[in-house]
């Protein structure tokens, strides 16, 4: 079998969800078929990238990005102008007329013109989350030109549901959510993972009264869960542990993040490596309010064994237990409590740590994600039905 995937990042270095999601899936999945990885360049360190990725598949090219000509920006939303590379539109188009691939693979919404309606090879669109509820979900902005580009962010989910039949998301939520509005979609989960070669428990003792933050700082949905956390949460945490301290990890801090920063509350900002800190942790917190995808974060931290508290939005699509795996909890009186039991009686929360780590083997562990992702692939180049779903609305 011979799959194109078409990505509109490199998926290197892995500092990101996005593409740690894609490095793992890919280069697993390349280990039982043959992959070619076609990727816009985003101003990535092209020798790493290429020392990183050469040799994983089969064949590997970056691609420059190219600005959208003046008739296309009025009808295309940012995220579509931002990733686009005329190069990697006529690319895609010549592999699919070609006939050489079994699949074409499109990652993310903003790459869903790159084949027209009518094409010729089976073709899945992959949604690491769905952009249309994320910008939904992330606006701050009212205004006129932000509402504008959310329809025209409808709009291109719209013509992608019509040119393509088979979308492949991160969890059963964001299924529901995409079929919700488009009905007669085949829609795929292949959930988040971690890297069982890499986050396994450490020796040693966890530190007392710790609690860890940890994701990209820049990252909207983070910045907001952060900064909620700290005003709503963290000073009743305080007042029952008076010594608890905030570890905050992350690449790229944003200005609201260096703010926290207080005597309890470090901004360690970007590491190398971030398993000594979840190895030191008493608890991982994880005070998202923004949705979409699922949290490498959690499975990360689990296969640790280290201790989690969560709201449900962020462990959403794991489909993991309050009180069996992690501690989940929505206001901030029930995440304070949560937070305080975790750190008042580590025995009881490294037993679910446990429980927690035995779950994130048995489900997500990436080689096993990546041959579900191959499954889907044979499945999909397999079928007789249409390529194309039914015009929707």
């Amino acid at each position: 079998m011979r799959v194109l995937i078409a990505s509109p990042f490199v998926p290197w270095p892995q500092d990101s969800g996005g593409r740690i999601r894609s490095y793992q899936l890919y280069v697993h999945a390349a280990t039982e078929v043959e992959v070619d990885l076609l990727a816009v360049d985003e101003e990535v360190d092209h020798a790493g990238a290429r020392a990183a990725l050469t040799g994983r598949f089969a064949n590997f090219e970056i691609v420059p990005r190219a600005r959208v000509g003046v008739p296309g920006q009025a009808a295309r939303p940012k995220i579509e102008r931002w990733f686009h590379s005329a190069e990697l539109v006529r690319r895609v188009r010549e592999a699919d007329q070609s006939g050489a691939y079994d699949l074409i693979q499109l990652d993310e919404l903003p790459l869903a013109r790159a084949l027209p309606r009518r094409h010729r090879t089976r073709t899945l669109l992959h949604h690491p989350k769905l952009d249309l509820d994320f910008q939904r979900s992330t606006a701050t902005d009212g205004g006129l030109m932000a509402r504008f580009d959310l329809a025209k962010v409808a709009q291109l989910e719209r013509a992608a549901a019509r040119r393509f039949r088979h979308h492949l998301v991160c969890s059963d939520e964001d299924r529901h959510q995409l079929l919700a509005r488009h009905d007669g979609l085949d829609v795929s989960i292949v959930p988040n993972g971690f890297d069982p070669a890499y986050f396994a428990p450490l020796a040693g003792p966890r530190a007392t009264d710790r609690v860890l933050f940890l994701g990209s700082l820049s990252y909207a949905p983070n910045v907001d869960g952060l900064v909620w956390f700290v005003r709503e949460v963290w000073p009743a945490v305080r007042a029952a542990r008076p010594a608890a301290r905030l570890e905050v990890v992350g690449r790229a801090p944003h200005p609201d993040v260096l703010a926290l920063a207080a005597p309890d509350i470090e901004i360690v900002g970007p590491v190398d490596d971030v398993r000594p800190h979840l190895a030191r942790a008493s608890a991982l917190a994880v005070p998202l309010r923004v949705g979409g995808g699922t949290r490498l974060k959690i499975t990360e931290a689990l296969a640790m064994e280290t201790p989690v508290v969560s709201t449900r939005v962020g462990a959403e699509g794991l489909e993991l237990v309050d009180g069996r795996h992690l501690r989940l909890a929505d206001t901030p009186a029930a995440i304070a409590a949560a937070l305080v039991e975790t750190l008042a009686d580590p025995s009881k929360a490294a037993s679910l740590a446990r429980a927690g780590r035995i779950e994130a083997e048995r489900r997500f562990r990436w080689p096993e994600l990546a041959h579900d992702l191959v499954a889907q692939w044979r499945r999909i180049a397999a079928g007789t039905g249409p390529e194309t779903s039914q015009p929707a609305g």
